[in-house]
This record gives C-alpha cells, structure tokens and sequence, in this order.
C-alpha cells in the first residue's frame, strides 16, 4: 500500500516514457519528479530527498550502472529500481549487487511498477527499522555497561566489609549495618538492571510485533 509523501524520481532519456510512468505514479499516490539524464538527476538529488529512484540503464552521456554505483554509496538509505529496454540476465545481477533493489525490462505495465515500487519500498523500510533498532541497542548496551560498572562499585565496597568483619578489624554491630546497607544497594540496583534488561526485550523488533 502506497504510504503519503513517498517520493520517486524517474530519470529516463525518453521524454514521453518519463511522463507515462510520472502519470501512472502519481495516479497511486505518488510525488513524481523526473529527470531525462544522469547529470539532471544528480542536481535535483542535491537539494532533493527522494524514498526511490526509478534509473533507466541506457542514456547517452553518463549511463544508469554508472549512475548507480554513485547513488547505492551516497544515499544508502534510498531504493533504487533499474529500467532497461534489454531482459538482459547478466545486466540485471551485476545491477544488483552494485545496490539496486530490483530490475525491470521494458516495456513495464503501470500496475507491474507499482507492485514492484512497494515491495522495494517495503523491504528498504525494514532495512531502516533494523537499522535504526541496532544503534538503539548500542546505546541501551552503553548504558547497561555504565550501569554495571556502577555496581562493581558497590560489590567492590561490600567485599571490603565483609573482609573487615571477618578480621573483627570494626565493631561487629558496625559492619553488620554497613553489610545491611551495601545488600540493599546491591538489590536496589539488581532490580533496576532486571527493569532495564525488560525494556531492552520489549524494544525488540519481534516483540513489538507481537505485541
């Protein structure tokens, strides 16, 4: 299901080919700009943020496996469907494993795109989400290791208590209540590392998705 604001550039050579696909698009719901070269496309990319690229392969001057290779390193997070007038097997893996996100051989019915256009638009969504959910849990994983560190602390002072008490080096009475406290410490920051382990689980794509 096409999502509100998604935005797509065609870059095609052929003029009448860019308006047909712009149209169709836009009929499904989404923002069309295009482009009728490899340069043109790079200036609107320059002050433009685009969801997807629509590339045609063949265009003189620079071509769209040249253009591509540019596109998959400075906008990774942006999906890229190759057109090409030639079903060409080796053409089509070579684009993919240079970044595209899918090829498609002309001529190309509107609805065909349109089911291609979401499912690369959806698998680039979940490759964001997987992102964006991995540099959370570095951060949680920061913040658990400063935790722990806090509470080798704790255990450090409550080893030297226990050390003293067995050396009658304090009153008995004294270190009792020193041992007393450092326990309740401990168990006050066991709980609040076990709440904050939950909440690690609970961010967990699959649980999110079950719940």
């Amino acid at each position: 299901m096409t999502q509100v604001n998604q935005r797509i550039l065609i870059v095609d050579d052929e003029a009448p080919l860019r308006d047909i696909f712009a149209k169709g698009l836009s009929r499904n719901g989404y923002q069309c700009d295009t482009a009728g070269s490899a340069d043109e496309a790079n200036t609107l990319l320059r002050v433009e943020e685009f969801d997807l690229v629509l590339l045609d392969i063949s265009m003189p001057g620079k071509t769209g496996l040249s253009l591509l290779a540019t596109l998959a390193k400075s906008f990774p997070d942006m999906a890229i469907i190759m057109v090409s007038g030639n079903n060409d097997l080796e053409t089509a893996t070579f684009a993919m494993r240079q970044g595209a996100d899918d090829y498609l051989a002309k001529p190309v019915p509107i609805s065909l795109l349109v089911y291609r256009i979401e499912k690369a638009l959806l698998r680039r969504a979940l490759v964001l989400e997987n992102k964006a959910y991995r540099e959370h849990l570095e951060h949680l994983v920061t913040e658990l290791n400063l935790r722990l560190e806090q509470n080798r602390g704790v255990l450090t002072s409550l080893n030297s208590l226990v050390q003293s008490l067995m050396a009658r080096e304090q009153e008995t009475p004294q270190a009792v209540a020193g041992l007393q406290r450092a326990v309740s410490d401990i168990d006050s920051g066991l709980d609040s590392l076990a709440e904050f382990a939950k909440g690690i689980i609970s961010d967990a794509p699959d649980s999110r998705r079950q719940g």
